[in-house]
């Protein structure tokens, strides 16, 4: 599937203190450039000669949604009609390591 054909989102606990939010999002960052290499372009200089690392080649919102939603999403999304999907999540507790 080409990156103009694939939708990236990242749905986060609305409840999140801002640096859990942002380790999360880092965190499924890291494993979608893993489970998902083709989202991740090379590197790109711009006009000033400044070098940027893999620069995505698609968007990725991260949203909000409560807690249930997100059970309710993760539940949903692992049924047969999403078996295309591919979906991960990330619990609170990865992060009391």
């Amino acid at each position: 599937m080409s990156p103009l054909e694939t939708k990236c989102v990242i749905v986060i606990d609305e409840m999140l203190p801002l640096g859990l939010n942002a380790n999360t999002a880092a965190i499924l960052g890291i494993l979608l450039e893993k489970l998902a290499p083709e989202l991740v372009g090379s590197s790109v200089e711009d006009l000033s000669g400044i070098n940027h690392l893999r620069i995505v080649k698609t968007p990725v919102p991260i949203l909000k949604a409560t807690s249930s939603l997100l059970r309710e999403l993760r539940d949903q999304t692992m049924s047969e009609p999403f078996a295309d999907l591919l979906v991960t999540d990330f619990s609170d507790a990865a992060q009391e390591l």
